[in-house]
């Protein structure tokens, strides 16, 4: 790197106001020095002279495909031009998406809906050239019909019910863990059917383990999430839930994964073969539950 190093300051070339006011507002927790060039403005010539270090840049900004502006910015003859760390800000993205901007140089992709919180610690490490280690599930390919069976069956906001709550209590007893959750992953939430050993309804679901798990049939497990680039940095592990271990196996509805029965600890944990088939026998129980309730059309 060249002697002059760069100042710890963000370019947000975002068209979006909503997009732009929610980095601008992730940005400022941080104290990050902050460049919002006008409609009009030529990126190029204000990363020459603002020099910051990220460009958050739209998908599209001021009429042009943002992929094409990192293109010609990665063409500079400027090193800290061409090295600077790109960002493409977007409200959706597909998988060609994202391989279009890998050959055009993009670093990574912010996609919306995003917390605060969630802006805050990727633009952070993005700034300051740091790796990230909280990364958000992506969404499953049927996520529509998902969701569709999840609400079909009228279960999200419902009131505790013993059927489930036995469930969890028998999963916390069984396994010898503070905390047993039946979790259904909705739009932007984690919602929890059953809980033992948490007090918070729900969490955001850019937080949720269990989104992670519902993009496979088998048991997720996360022996130690302080270990795990995915998890590490994740406001669950490092806040006051300090998760360490978690074990979550999907749960149906109309055959789609809509939660997890899952376990969770504050100290690493392994699971043995025959735990896991415990964990699948709960589960089943669980679904059974779940079913009956889409089979009825929602609450009786």
């Amino acid at each position: 790197m060249p002697a002059e190093l760069l100042t710890q300051s963000v370019l947000i070339a975002v068209d979006d106001p909503a997009l732009r006011d929610g980095l601008l507002e992730a940005a400022r927790a941080d104290d990050l020095a902050l460049h919002a060039p006008p409609v009009g403005a030529e990126v190029l010539g204000m990363i020459e002279a603002a020099r910051p270090s990220l460009l958050l840049l739209g998908r599209r900004f001021d009429g042009r495909d943002g992929l094409d502006v990192c293109r010609a910015i990665r063409k500079s003859a400027a090193w800290h031009v061409r090295n600077l760390p790109i960002v493409i800000v977007a409200a959706d993205d597909t998988e060609a998406d994202h391989v279009a901007g890998s050959e055009a140089g993009v670093t990574d992709w912010l996609v919306a809906p995003f917390s605060p919180l969630y802006a805050r610690t990727r633009i952070r490490a993005w700034a300051l050239r740091q790796a990230c280690r909280w990364l958000r599930a992506p969404r499953p390919p049927d996520e529509a019909a998902r969701l569709r069976a999840l609400r079909g069956a009228d279960l999200l906001d419902s009131p505790a019910e013993e059927r489930f709550d036995r469930i969890t209590r028998l999963a916390r007893r069984v396994f010898d863990v503070p905390i047993a959750l039946v979790s259904l992953v909705d739009a932007e939430r984690q919602w929890f059917k059953s809980r033992q050993g948490l007090d918070v309804p729900e969490t955001p679901r850019e937080m949720s383990f269990c989104a992670h798990a519902i993009h496979d049939d088998r048991v997720f497990l996360i022996p130690d999430a302080l270990t795990d680039p995915r998890f590490a940095d994740n406001p669950a592990v490092t806040g006051d839930l300090r998760v360490r271990f978690y074990a979550g196996r999907p749960v149906h509805i109309d055959g789609r994964r809509v939660g997890t029965l899952c376990l969770v600890d504050q100290r690493p944990r392994k699971l043995r073969d025959d735990d896991v088939r415990v964990l699948d026998d709960l589960a089943a129980l669980v679904e059974k539950e779940l079913e009956e309730n889409a089979t009825k059309g929602g609450r009786s």
